[in-house]
Parts: C-alpha cells; structure tokens; sequence
C-alpha cells in the first residue's frame, strides 16, 4: 500500500438511520474526482448514488473519520513518516505491535542527539503521518543545508 492509499479519507458507520444504504461496522473509503473532491459512491437497485466527504462530516452522530493507521496491518505500513509534533521526516526502520496495548510502533531514524547519531526508539503510530520518499529527500537536504 502506498502512501497516498493510506491517506484517502475512510470513515466507519457507526449507527443505523431509516432507509439508510449501509450497515454500522462499514468502513467508506472515498475516491478523488478530477475536480479535487472526494466522494463516496455505491450502487442500489434502482440507480448509482454518491455522497461528498463533506456530507460525511456533517453527521458525526452516523459517520466516524478513521485516523490513516485505524486497522492497518504491519505490512501496510508507509517507508517514510512525518513527524506531527515537529515536521521532521523520517525513515520507518521496523513496525511492531505493541505487548501492553496491541498499538502498532514504529521505529525510525530519526536524528535527536548533538553529535547527529540515530536514535532508534518505537513510537506510536498515531505520532506520524505518511511521507513520500521525495519528502524525506527534501528534508535531509535542507537539514544540511542549515
């Protein structure tokens, strides 16, 4: 899976309303129009619908967003990772599954002592956003360009 796959929008239906089209448990995952919008499309009996992320977002009593790593497994995991508190990009090295609260970890290069040594520690998964390699290149560029 790559990184743009885990980050198209993908929301769970959490409660049953009349007449609804899907079933509590159901995760939508959206698709992206030319026009930049994301929509959810499926079909019934008597024709195709579709329905906008930005309808989603307006029933948060029915609809749930999921966080990009809600149900992944560890081989879905991304390469590279940025860092929401700082920005930072780094290189995934190795996913675990926590012992204590079955949370996937993460262990990366990044860089975090003076003398510029990798620190490898295995941090939560909801730490980090996915990142392309192109973004990692960039950042180790303008790190040594600084």
């Amino acid at each position: 899976m790559n990184t743009e796959q885990l980050l198209i929008p993908r929301y769970e239906v959490i409660a049953d309303y009349p007449d609804s089209s899907f079933s509590v448990g159901q995760i939508i995952k959206f698709e992206l129009l030319k026009t930049g919008d994301w929509v959810y499309r499926w079909a019934k009996h008597d024709g195709i619908y579709e329905m906008s992320l930005i309808e989603f977002k307006e029933y948060p009593h029915l609809f749930k967003p999921l966080p990009w790593y809600h149900g992944r497994k560890i081989e879905e995991m991304p390469e590279y990772v940025k860092w929401n508190s700082s920005g930072n990009v780094s290189k995934v090295l190795d996913t675990i599954v926590s012992h204590t609260n079955g949370l996937l970890m993460l262990k990366t290069n990044e860089v975090s002592q003076p003398d510029n040594r990798p620190v490898a520690n295995y941090c939560p998964v909801y730490w980090f956003t996915p990142a392309l390699e192109s973004d990692y290149i960039a950042f180790i560029n303008r790190e040594k360009n600084e």
